[in-house]
């Protein structure tokens, strides 16, 4: 089979910003709701502001992400993203598979399905004006080297 030359458009790097607090109202809302009440559960049940501050650290550690913006630029070297300045590279070679979801993709380091596998994949999420061109990109990229 012969594989086809990438086009300017497949080369040229697309950028896009990602706020899910923003991006996502009412589930950044229902998800702050939900901290901000086990942290006053923490406090009644414990009476220890201690615990209840250890309890809201913990819960911000793990939907940091969410809280805030990521700039994100797909090109032919892969995927890359930026938190507080650091940039952190998803090559299109580490990708085995990909699931599009409703809000985006979710790009997998295996070709086996397992029920564990969301623990250890990335979830991208795509503005619904880059879908098309995002899909194009993964079967060019990703499809070509899995096949």
């Amino acid at each position: 089979m012969n594989n086809p030359s990438p086009t300017d458009d497949e080369l040229r790097a697309l950028h896009y910003y990602s706020w899910m607090l923003i991006d996502e109202k009412l589930v950044s809302a229902f998800l702050i709701t939900v901290i901000i009440s086990l942290c006053i559960i923490v406090w009644y049940v414990t009476a220890s502001a201690a615990a209840s501050a250890t309890v809201f650290a913990i819960l911000l550690l793990t939907v940091w992400r969410m809280l805030v913006p990521t700039h994100f630029e797909i090109n032919a070297d892969g995927i890359a993203r930026w938190n507080f300045g650091r940039r952190r590279l998803i090559h299109w070679q580490e990708i085995k598979s990909y699931e599009i979801q409703r809000k985006g993709i979710m790009l997998m380091p295996g070709n086996e399905h397992y029920p564990l596998e969301p623990f250890h994949s990335i979830f991208i999420p795509i503005p619904e004006e880059l879908e098309a061109e995002f899909r194009s990109r993964l079967r060019f990229f990703v499809d070509k080297i899995t096949t």
